[in-house]
């Protein structure tokens, strides 16, 4: 299964990324991450 999803997300094309992997798609499109820290110290 960990081979199938590192294929999956590095190798494999997908047609709704333009034929392109998720990782090649990011690292074209430099999208930056929105999300921010979350503190649990309460």
């Amino acid at each position: 299964l960990a081979k199938w999803l590192i294929d999956y997300n590095t190798k494999i094309p997908h047609s709704s990324l333009n034929f392109k992997s998720p990782v090649q798609y990011l690292l074209e499109n430099h999208y930056e991450c929105h999300m921010y820290w979350t503190y649990t110290n309460y």
